[in-house]
């Protein structure tokens, strides 16, 4: 009884009651245009979709391109295609024949997040008279994965500004 007694006690003592929440109207979403994109089971394709016509523009297999050059006035980025799980490495060497496999470098990826200052090769040049110029530097590129997953392997490159 005496136990029972405590019991009530405590279950009222360390009850507390909170605040009813205060209900928010939904956000007017507006004039809303809905798009739709189709996608194949294993996401094989890249899309290429216009907002402003709210249709496909292009699509292609994700192992279609391996390396993608910006084409800006004043820009000379390479991007690495990471739907393929691509990575690269800069050896650091300029001795194109030196260069046997991928052994010993930090292979890195270009992040999700798109940045041009962070890709995975980096500045592979300096300006000269605000024209690149090639550093030089021998790359090793994990071509990463086809569709299937099947590893496609490494190349060695070097990069020269066109012209």
């Amino acid at each position: 009884m005496r136990f029972s007694a405590i019991y009530i006690i405590l279950l009222f003592a360390l009850t507390s009651c909170f605040e009813q929440d205060e209900i928010v109207p939904p956000h007017d979403p507006g004039n809303l245009t809905v798009g739709k994109v189709e996608l194949t089971e294993n996401y094989i394709y890249q899309i290429f979709y216009d907002l402003e016509s709210n249709t496909t523009v292009k699509q292609n297999l994700l192992s279609d391109w391996d390396l993608g050059f910006e084409t800006s006035e004043n820009g000379w980025h390479i991007i690495l295609n990471t739907s393929k799980m691509m990575l690269a490495g800069n050896t650091g060497q300029t001795d194109f024949e030196n260069v046997k496999n991928s052994a010993g470098l930090t292979m890195n990826f270009d992040p999700s997040h798109g940045n041009l200052d962070s890709t995975a090769i980096g500045n592979w040049y300096r300006v000269e008279a605000e024209k690149p110029v090639s550093l030089q530097n021998v790359y090793v590129i994990d071509r990463g994965t086809d569709e299937d997953f099947n590893l496609l392997g490494e190349k060695k490159v070097t990069f020269q500004p066109a012209g």
